[in-house]
């Protein structure tokens, strides 16, 4: 069930994203609670505000800011009061447990967020066996394809179960519109080398 997991999320890591309060620290760069693994979005300022956070990288909320705010005043919100709020959000794919808020955050007070953050599987052991799974019931029977392709797999005298494990992998890649033949003969060895981006 540990491997099963830790593939979903090599596929799929939102199947393990959360909403958390994070706390800002002062400045703009801020960093993911311990155990995050990325942001997917600041969906809003923990005050009550209406106002949206946006993705600094749309020019979505450069329109909207230019037009509702004017100026970046990191001491007041739109209306020109003196609260402080995050307005944008950026961070740097290659370093995703880091990300950067705009205005910079006041040193003093105290201000957090609400955000979709991206966290590894849990850490499943035999006392967890009769615990609840908490992901979506569509990636259930992805999990149990996998399960089921481990434990043919061990039988590897038997043909019939070999023919079952490699039937249940291909319908957990294919679940999770990944090239079965492509991984499998990646991982088998017969590609020889990698290159990564340049």
């Amino acid at each position: 069930l540990r491997d099963a997991l830790a593939s979903l999320s090599s596929y799929r890591p939102d199947a393990f994203s959360t909403t958390e309060t994070i706390t800002l620290q002062p400045g703009r760069m801020q960093r993911l609670p311990a155990g995050a693994v990325s942001l997917s979005s600041i969906d809003s300022n923990v005050d009550g505000s209406e106002s949206p956070v946006l993705n600094a990288n749309h020019s979505l909320a450069r329109a909207f800011y230019a037009k509702q705010c004017g100026e970046d005043n990191s001491s007041k919100d739109c209306a020109g009061q003196p609260q402080y709020r995050v307005r944008t959000y950026t961070y740097d794919p290659k370093a995703p447990k880091v990300f950067y808020v705009s205005p910079p955050v006041p040193g003093s007070g105290q201000f957090s967020v609400q955000a979709t953050v991206v966290r590894n599987a849990p850490e499943i052991d035999a006392s967890d066996w009769f615990a609840t799974l908490d992901i979506d019931l569509k990636y259930v029977p992805i999990v149990k394809d996998y399960m089921l392709a481990k434990a043919y797999g061990k039988e590897t005298e038997s043909v019939t179960s070999m023919r079952l494990a490699s039937s249940h992998l291909a319908s957990f890649y294919q679940a999770l519109g990944v090239n079965y033949k492509q991984e499998s003969r990646f991982h088998s060895g017969y590609y020889l080398g990698q290159r990564g981006e340049v």
